[in-house]
């Protein structure tokens, strides 16, 4: 099975920064599982009542790895933006509204035209996001 496509945003890195190294470690774990598309039925992914399209998967019984789901040409992408407490609603509704999608169409050709078309994907929160620290 293909694994997802994960992009880890500053505000998510940020988060994660702040948790305790056993949280952390709870997070990277339950990060490689949903990357992987390994035990989806312990993660419980679920989208969050009363925001557009903001979801959450189980990290530990407090804690949830929050994030937007977008498509492009190549499938869905994942932005993740937030981890922390399940019932983190205000921090939750700032962030969310600031995840945001688009696609840029690269190469030769006029848009009309297929040739060396290439479409890229960048999430933003505040600016470009960066690599998981790994």
């Amino acid at each position: 099975m293909q694994h997802r496509r994960v992009e880890i945003l500053p505000s998510f890195q940020e988060a994660y920064d702040a948790l305790s190294s056993d949280v952390q470690e709870r997070v990277s774990e339950a990060l490689a599982h949903f990357t992987e598309r390994t035990a989806d039925n312990a993660l419980r992914p679920e989208m969050k009542n009363g925001f557009d399209n903001v979801w959450g998967i189980r990290v530990t019984n407090r804690y949830r790895a929050f994030y937007k789901k977008f498509r492009d040409s190549d499938g869905a992408i994942f932005c993740m933006f937030h981890v922390g407490h399940h019932d983190d609603y205000r921090v939750l509704k700032k962030l969310a509204a600031r995840v945001s999608f688009t696609t840029q169409v690269r190469g030769s050709g006029a848009p009309s035209g297929q040739d060396g078309l290439r479409v890229t994907l960048q999430a933003h929160y505040g600016g470009a996001a960066k690599p998981p620290k790994r």
